[in-house]
């Protein structure tokens, strides 16, 4: 029975350090692509941008999330909390959550306030199957190119961010 324990125990400490390391890149094949042209409806629900709009000459960040998930909130509010720090980043939020939690979510996070933050819905499902994005946070990271740099799956800190966006 101590065994059993003493496995538990090992096995906790492991997923604890291994969940509080810093995420690997997904390998998607899609590296050094430029972004396609996604048309993502904003939360008025009449407005379509188009992600060629969004080139900026400035590193981008995708940011494929659902509303109901915690460590996607958890994102968007690290995100938010260190956005001083994230200035020169232009940043997509895109779900496939209804207009009510795309509102939510603008109010919650007080997203009107950040220049560089857009939210939008992905009415085409087409972000999930162009990155094959199975699971959220997805993060989508290109250079000021519009190349894109890696993906990630999972919640990244915002000095990650900030490292592989300034590592080109």
């Amino acid at each position: 029975m101590w065994k059993l324990r003493i496995l538990y125990i090992v096995l906790f400490i492991v997923t604890a350090l291994y969940s509080c390391s810093e995420n690997d890149p997904l390998r998607t094949g899609l590296e050094g692509k430029p972004i396609p042209n996604f048309s993502i409806l904003l939360k008025d629900s009449s407005t379509f941008v188009n992600t060629a709009e969004l080139a900026t000459k400035k590193p981008f960040v995708l940011l494929y999330f659902s509303s109901h998930c915690p460590h996607c909130k958890d994102q968007i509010q690290d995100i938010v909390d260190n956005i001083s720090s994230l200035h020169n980043i232009e940043f997509l939020f895109v779900t496939k959550d209804s207009k009510q939690k795309i509102e939510e979510i603008y109010n919650k996070y007080n997203l009107a306030q950040y220049k560089n933050i857009t939210l939008g819905n992905d009415t085409g499902y087409s972000i999930a199957q162009y990155y094959g994005a199975f699971s959220v946070p997805y993060l989508a990271i290109y250079n000021k190119d519009m190349r894109l740099m890696h993906a990630y799956l999972g919640k990244m800190s915002t000095s990650q961010i900030r490292n592989v966006t300034e590592s080109n």
